[in-house]
């Protein structure tokens, strides 16, 4: 069996959902969905109930701290602070276990283990090249 391709392969899926779960039964859903003007992407985790909404933007510079903290831990370093329509604050903590945390303009905390971070940074990055393809698009999806 080949890979092919279909006629509408030019057109991303409206709507595209990941689901990692790690050695101790944590689980995360990563989901973007176009919106007016891209799209955006949401990190839920289903054990504590914590989502963070976010654009390309956002996801782009949290893969980015997750990398960064990943070559420097236990070292810390600078937290981000980020503006735009989802504004978030997204730091490093090393005490008492390392831990990214991402805080939006609402309150709503995710707190992100160590363990997570790999495989979250893969997911975020590919996330990240759906969510400029919606945006190239228009948000429109077919």
């Amino acid at each position: 069996m080949g890979l092919g391709f279909d006629e509408g392969m030019d057109s991303v899926a409206t709507r595209r959902v990941r689901e990692m779960e790690d050695a101790f039964g944590m689980t995360l859903t990563l989901s973007v969905e176009p919106y007016p003007g891209g799209a955006t992407i949401l990190i839920e985790r289903c054990d504590t109930q914590q989502s963070i909404m976010m654009d390309a933007y956002g996801a782009e510079i949290l893969a980015a701290m997750l990398l960064l903290a990943r070559m420097n831990s236990p070292d810390p370093v600078p937290d981000e602070h980020l503006g735009g329509r989802f504004p978030l604050h997204i730091a490093l903590v090393v005490d008492p276990a390392p831990h990214v945390t991402v805080l939006d303009r609402d309150g709503a905390l995710l707190r992100l283990p160590v363990h997570l971070w790999d495989r979250l940074y893969l997911e975020l990055t590919l996330a990240c090249a759906h969510a400029r393809e919606m945006a190239r698009q228009g948000g429109s999806v077919h």
